[in-house]
């Protein structure tokens, strides 16, 4: 005896029965996931990382879409895991398209996947449990982007003041740092001149850093960046330091540029040319030219010390290249 096909616990609205509708939508809604993006948009302080969280809804919208029509129709275990493995396909096909794929991009498409799964558990099955587990799910959303408003306070700041991308004595500054392996204060020295970032390294760390992100991006008139560092303290008197730039092609190919400098107690500006660089990556140069319209992050490294290191970062700003070309003299009197 064949066994019926199961029904769907809560039901498609009345406008959404036809499965054929429901075909068309999908693959609607895949579309976002392949287009390119413009740089415009994707950098924007507010509407990129507002962006990020489309994820949520769209794969949201997929789980319905398979829940209700097709071969999983009223099986929700079925469904979540279609939409899961949609999701991984998505991200592995933008990478040739000109798109990031990343890792937490799959964890939003799974918030996604878990809300609509909650809903259908509460209000099909009647279970309380599936509620808690909508508005956990749900709560990831709200904690991903809390610090949006001070990430873009700080965002534009830095646009004002370009060529300077931060000195630290913005309210907001210290929203454009994140550490790597290390842990981040913005300190005012008792010898001055102003804050500081205080990069203190955790144990076991071999390159412990700040990565600084959320500034404008585009440094295609720019030379060279500048930034100034010095040892606070360490287990020697100097400390190898590396200084890392990455494009936005560079997470594709994970492939950068950048210097390496000697730092000691006294203040050091460390100068990182940028006109012509080719990149680089841990295989040795790839010969791609690094993109000085769409920087991505700026790095900022203690280069395999031998014990715990304390360095503090400060002005980092960028020059400008000289202008080429003359001006015409005006016919105004």
């Amino acid at each position: 005896m064949k066994t019926p096909r199961p029904e769907p616990a809560v039901r498609p609205p009345r406008f959404l029965t036809d499965p054929r509708f429901g075909l068309a939508l999908l693959l609607v809604l895949i579309v976002p996931f392949l287009v390119p993006i413009p740089m415009e948009l994707r950098r924007h302080p507010i509407i990129g990382p507002l962006g990020n969280q489309v994820h949520v809804v769209l794969m949201g919208v997929f789980t319905l879409l398979f829940y209700w029509w097709g071969p999983l129709r009223g099986r929700l275990l079925g469904s979540a895991l279609a939409t899961a493995g949609l999701g991984v396909a998505i991200e592995i096909v933008q990478m040739p398209l000109g798109r990031s794929a990343a890792v937490f991009d799959v964890v939003l498409d799974l918030v996604g996947v878990a809300i609509i799964c909650g809903w259908v558990i509460w209000r099909g099955h009647g279970r309380r449990a599936g509620l808690v587990l909508a508005v956990a799910a749900f709560l990831v959303v709200p904690y991903r982007i809390y610090d949006l408003p001070f990430e873009a306070a700080a965002s534009y700041a830095a646009r004002d003041s370009f060529p300077l991308l931060a000195d630290l004595e913005g309210r907001h500054d210290r929203w454009l740092w994140l550490g790597n392996g290390a842990r981040l204060e913005v300190a005012t020295p008792a010898d001055g001149p102003g804050r500081v970032v205080r990069v203190t390294s955790k144990p076991d760390s071999h390159w412990p850093g700040a990565e600084f992100r959320h500034f404008p991006h585009d440094w295609s008139a720019a030379d060279s960046l500048l930034i100034d560092l010095r040892l606070m303290s360490g287990p020697a008197e100097t400390q190898r330091m590396g200084i890392r730039l990455d494009d936005f092609a560079g997470r594709h190919d994970e492939s950068w540029v950048g210097v390496g400098a000697e730092i000691g107690p006294a203040w050091t500006t460390v100068r990182i040319p940028l006109r012509d660089r080719m990149t680089r990556n841990e295989a040795g140069p790839t010969g791609r030219p690094f993109d000085l319209h769409d920087v991505d992050r700026v790095l900022v490294f203690g280069h395999r010390p031998t014990g715990p290191i304390v360095f503090e970062v400060d002005n980092v700003r960028l020059t400008l290249a000289p202008r080429t070309g003359f001006d015409l003299p005006s016919d105004d009197p």
